[in-house]
């Protein structure tokens, strides 16, 4: 997309001034377990993750935006009941933790409990390259736009992809968006990654928003954090 063409889109529009918003997003998946292989699976573990799946209606995440900051986390619903399968819906779901954005300092902030203790994660907020397209779709009542992406994560084999693709509103006047994507000209109304889909299910107005950068954890940059991971993994395969 022209710079040209953005910037008629943006000033054409109906702007919605986000200052102060609180957003909430639904999740969905097209499958939890590899479907390239599911004839591998005991049929013990696939009814366990299709279970899991069935509780991804009651799992709701929460945006708050207040000026040049976010705080997205997901929301104690109803999965507290659900024993187990509410447990593993939770972890599969896609986002744990609380992730705060500050767009004017470009920081990213992922509190995290794993590997048995609190981390806060840092990052760029404007990591992702994003092609922004002239593809677009109605998405709560917004006019939307397609971008697309990649980003790189580290998982015990080493790093690799994932695509994205955000469907971003320029008539909601706020760069952010679910699990701390963000940096487009818009809100991002719905996110597909890895296999699955955030789209936003109600937006409100929110004056009395006040958003608390995360303090609890070891503050520790994304490198270090992968580093970790990996060196964890290394040793479980030794053994």
């Amino acid at each position: 997309m022209s710079r040209a063409f953005l910037l008629l889109l943006i000033i054409s529009s109906n702007i919605l001034i986000g200052q102060s918003l609180k957003v909430s997003y639904k999740v969905t998946a097209e499958s939890i377990f590899d479907t390239n292989r599911p004839d591998t699976l005991p049929d013990m573990v696939k009814k366990t993750f299709k279970d899991a799946e069935r509780n991804f209606v009651n799992i709701s995440y929460m945006l708050s935006i207040n000026n040049n900051e976010s705080s997205f986390e997901m929301e104690d619903l109803l999965l507290n009941d659900a024993g187990g399968n509410g447990r593993l819906a939770k972890a599969l779901a896609g986002f744990t933790g609380k992730i705060y954005c500050n767009k004017a300092k470009d920081i990213k902030l992922k509190q995290s409990d794993v590997y048995g203790q609190t981390f806060l994660i840092s990052s760029s907020f404007n990591t992702i390259k994003w092609k922004i397209t002239n593809e677009s779709k109605d998405v709560r009542g917004f006019k939307t736009f397609k971008a697309t992406g990649t980003e790189e994560y580290e998982t015990g084999k080493g790093k690799e992809e994932w695509n994205l693709v955000a469907w971003f509103s320029p008539e909601i006047n706020t760069p952010f968006g679910p699990g701390g994507y963000g940096n487009l000209p818009g809100l991002i109304l719905e996110l597909e990654r890895g296999g699955k889909t955030y789209s936003a299910s109600k937006i409100e107005t929110d004056k009395t928003i006040q958003i608390e950068r995360p303090k609890e954890g070891k503050l520790i940059s994304q490198t270090d954090f992968d580093k970790i991971g990996r060196n964890i993994s290394k040793e479980i395969s030794d053994n």
